[in-house]
């Protein structure tokens, strides 16, 4: 069994990014290195994270579809919200927008239902609905995501509204992106 240092690797990633930028090369040594790792890794946390790092090296790379290998191998093994997040993000960078936008949605009720990772799966489908500029469907998940008590959900992110000046311009309503914002800052200060 590996143990992995995951700072030093992420440092050494960096540095092997660099190296080969400084080259005009792809950098494909620190993804053979981590492909590696996850081979010789069965610790369900360090899987999951090699699995995360390997998605970001490839996606710098420009390795889109590689990319989507690794999420749905991701997805296969773990079958959580998060990974179904990813592989919907990883699925609408490949262009194919329809089956990225089922699995937010697939996610968004998975995570209302678990009551865990709320926050996090609406703003993917937030982003995939502006994204295809599909403004029913993030007008609906607001709708549902506003019906929950603002302490609904657990292990989850501060909601984030970098996206609301996009919803706004696509046409959501003024008072859903106000009581978004109020939900945001609520949990916010229940944090705090």
């Amino acid at each position: 069994m590996t143990n992995v240092d995951f700072d030093a690797l992420r440092l050494d990633l960096r540095r092997l990014r660099e190296e080969a930028s400084s080259r005009n090369q792809p950098a494909t040594e620190g993804i053979a290195r981590l492909r590696k790792l996850l081979a010789d890794v069965n610790g369900e946390e360090e899987r999951f994270q090699l699995y995360l790092m390997l998605e970001l090296e490839l996606q710098l790379n420009g390795d889109y579809f590689a990319a989507l290998d690794v999420t749905t191998a991701r997805w296969n093994e773990f079958r959580d919200i998060a990974s179904q997040c990813g592989l919907g993000e990883a699925l609408m960078n490949c262009k194919r927008h329809n089956e990225g936008m089922a699995k937010f949605k697939s996610a968004f009720q998975k995570a209302v239902e678990e009551k865990k990772l709320v926050n996090m799966s609406f703003e993917y489908l937030a982003r995939g609905s502006l994204q295809t500029r599909d403004i029913e469907t993030l007008k609906i998940a607001a709708g549902q995501l506003l019906q929950l008590p603002i302490d609904y959900t657990e292990n989850d992110i501060p909601m984030e509204s970098d996206w609301l000046d996009d919803a706004q311009e696509l046409g959501l309503a003024n008072d859903i992106i106000n009581a978004i914002i109020r939900r945001a800052r609520a949990q916010k200060s229940m944090l705090d």
